[in-house]
């Protein structure tokens, strides 16, 4: 578990080295690399687009704002509080997109989003349904909030 704590705030470099980020730098870094996939991916400034489970941390909405993104922004988060706070940060940083937020698991909003869309895109729901997996409620919560301490107190 140790280690995992440790990645929240360390990346490696192209030789290999390690550089410890604080948040708002790792958060760039991050949303510099999106900005590189929606550029590969030639996701259109004014498509459509749907993420998944972003938390309440704008990593894949940097890249989105590094391309001037003014289509529709879809945005699936199961808790409220990340949800308005996320929702609020997209409309700073995409103020000519249209931000939908959907407050609903992804399996209950399927039914609200369009039958077309340019990406679907998620920068960290995997990790957290892994960890999920083998941890319980408790043990889930905890993890999460260490991991957060250690990062702010950075």
């Amino acid at each position: 578990m140790q280690q995992v704590w440790a990645s929240c705030n360390q990346s490696l470099l192209p030789d290999g080295s390690k550089v410890l980020l604080t948040p708002a730098q790792w958060n760039q870094y991050l949303g510099d690399v999106w900005y590189q996939l929606i550029f590969s991916y030639r996701i259109p400034q004014n498509g459509v687009v749907v993420e998944i489970a972003p938390g309440d941390v704008e990593k894949v909405g940097l890249g989105f704002h590094k391309q001037g993104f003014s289509g529709t922004y879809y945005v699936i988060e199961p808790h409220q509080k990340s949800l308005e706070t996320i929702t609020a940060k997209y409309k700073k940083l995409m103020p000519s997109a249209t931000i939908v937020p959907i407050l609903k698991t992804v399996a209950d909003a399927i039914s609200e989003l369009p039958t077309h869309v340019d990406a679907i895109v998620a920068n960290h729901p995997l990790d957290d349904m892994i960890v999920g997996k083998s941890l319980n409620t408790e043990e889930f919560k905890d993890f999460f909030l260490k991991c957060m301490k250690t990062v702010m107190t950075f």
